[in-house]
């Protein structure tokens, strides 16, 4: 919806200073269309910033993404223009990272789960019988 106010906007003061300006429409249509991706991948160009936090404050367009993708590209396909305007100048205090984040933004680190796991080799009758009649065993650490 910004895009098409932005097109509209463009062209209106073309077509009201026709007479100074020589580009088409499809010309600064390209033009507004390149400024933007720049724009896009400038703010999201910032490497003190956590990662995968690019995506707060932006709007999500259903026609270009699907929510239900399993690619990080399909998923980011979906995302636009900014909402917000973020400033990462946050550091948290007591987290996991030193990461920026964005201003008015709270971050919890989940800690991480151990999973233990055991293999057993099973090559002869025995050992299959002596397996199945155990079951499995589950222990809570």
């Amino acid at each position: 919806m910004r895009l098409i106010i932005q097109l509209t906007l463009v062209y209106c003061i073309c077509a009201a200073a026709s007479a100074t300006v020589h580009e088409s429409y499809d010309e600064i249509y390209q033009r507004v269309g390149q400024y933007l991706k720049n724009s896009q991948q400038a703010g999201r160009s910032n490497l003190l910033t956590l990662e995968n936090s690019n995506t707060i404050g932006l709007g999500y367009d259903p026609l270009h993404g699907s929510p239900v993708c399993y690619t990080g590209a399909c998923q980011m396909s979906g995302f636009r223009q900014p909402v917000f305007k973020l400033n990462y100048i946050q550091i948290p205090e007591g987290s996991c990272t030193s990461k920026l984040i964005p201003e008015h933004v709270s971050l919890h680190c989940i800690t991480s789960t151990e999973i233990q796991a055991g293999t057993e080799v099973i090559d002869t009758l025995y050992r299959l019988m002596k397996t199945t009649t155990n079951g499995l065993e589950i222990g809570v650490g």
